[in-house]
């Protein structure tokens, strides 16, 4: 008897130990699956584990556990949800709401290098920032209009990032310290100014009488001397002169210029001054963070099922590159009205060294007042050059599907 009662008493404390244990422990967010990294060609041994990135110690809130949002599905989505993101889960859902598509007389140079809004329901305008070029396209005449080449004069487009739109204006980020202004309150849109800064800017976002911009100083420029300098912030608000405000949100920490830029550029910053929010995300990060007005993280949100696709970086061996036949980037982060995100993330899995890669879009909506988040569905592709990806607009949507435009109306 005395031995059974020991033992009832063992097997309680040692589940407790555990279970405390556990609970006190952070999760990895970045679990190295080495068998996978074996089958990569260029990995063969070339690198240490100590040369893969991205690390949980480096990331911006290091300090900061992150956290699993609140996640429904496409049918618990409220009735006062944006039409647009209504729109897009019908047709993502397949629902027989969704009009016909339209095929557009514009070809775009990929999936996930465009960008896109509408002035009113027969005029839309696109970037293309591989070819750094800002478009208007007219539905009614089918035909497109040139309204900024590629150069570096005023008006003129180079290192082209990322198109916002917002209040009849159109914002176009740019590396080489450079935001451009367009002023669409008439048709066609007509350049503004631009608004010079120190940095190579990746995005932008108006904020009131101000803008946010993500983004670093050119590697080696007078204003980033050091190489191995980690003590930067990656976003700052600037007024309307491009004098910076503020700057919070820390690079990578990596000595490397080259490792810092990789897991900057590509990143997402919007403002919604409404609700006191900030929020940011990293191409290749599995994190939606948020700030309040006061530049306060105020939280660290895991985004589900995220597969980060490693980079190989070693400062005496040979390049870099991606290591994982899976991987997962964010590919938009959009701003919609009353509130709503819109996150596009987009999946890529290799079979096999040299084999065939499938690609799947998975589309989330995020509600910045009560931070849930819903999956509005998703699309797979077993090979990825026959891929598309959806664009929102306030007055329908853009399927990209390998730079052949399709519009469906709202």
């Amino acid at each position: 008897m005395k031995l059974r009662l020991l033992t009832l008493f063992i097997i309680p404390l040692v589940l407790f130990s555990i279970s405390c244990t556990s609970a006190d422990e952070p999760r990895d967010d970045f679990p190295l699956d080495l068998e996978s990294l074996d089958s990569v060609e260029f990995w063969d041994g070339r690198f240490s584990a100590d040369e893969l990135h991205p690390k949980s110690e480096l990331v911006p809130h290091p300090e900061v556990p992150s956290e699993d949002p609140e996640v429904k599905s496409f049918g618990d989505l409220p009735e006062d949800i944006p039409m647009p993101l209504a729109f897009l889960g019908q047709f993502l859902q397949k629902l027989p709401a969704v009009s016909d598509d339209r095929e557009l007389n514009f070809f775009a140079s990929n999936n996930d290098s465009f960008h896109a809004a509408s002035l009113n329901d027969s005029t839309l305008l696109f970037l293309d920032h591989h070819s750094n070029g800002l478009h208007h396209y007219y539905l009614h005449k089918d035909e497109s209009e040139l309204l900024a080449p590629e150069g570096r004069g005023p008006g003129d487009l180079f290192f082209t990032r990322e198109m916002q739109f917002q209040n009849n204006t159109a914002y176009i980020a740019m590396e080489g310290g450079r935001v451009s202004l367009f002023n669409c309150g008439n048709i066609p849109c007509e350049y503004e100014e631009t608004v010079m800064t120190d940095f190579n800017h990746y995005s932008v976002a108006p904020s009131g009488q101000n803008l946010l911009v993500l983004g670093i100083p050119p590697y080696m420029g007078p204003d980033d001397p050091d190489a191995e300098n980690t003590n930067q912030n990656v976003v700052h608000q600037l007024d309307e002169s491009g004098e910076v405000l503020n700057s919070f949100s820390s690079v990578y920490e990596h000595r490397s210029p080259l490792v810092r830029i990789q897991f900057t550029m590509g990143g997402k910053i919007r403002s919604f001054e409404d609700h006191d929010i900030y929020a940011k995300t990293h191409r290749s990060l599995p994190y939606l963070y948020l700030y309040n007005s006061d530049f306060e993280l105020t939280a660290k949100y895991l985004i589900p099922d995220f597969m980060p696709g490693y980079y190989l970086h070693s400062d005496s061996g040979p390049g870099a590159g991606s290591a994982l036949p899976k991987n997962s980037n964010i590919t938009h982060f959009e701003k919609m009205e009353s509130g709503w995100l819109l996150i596009q993330i987009r999946d890529q899995v290799t079979t096999e060294l040299g084999g065939n890669t499938s690609r799947t879009y998975r589309y989330f909506a995020f509600n910045v007042s009560d931070h849930t988040l819903y999956n509005i569905g998703e699309e797979t592709f077993d090979d990825a050059d026959l891929s598309r990806s959806v664009y929102l607009t306030d007055h329908g949507l853009i399927i990209n599907e390998q730079g052949t435009l399709y519009w469906h109306d709202l």
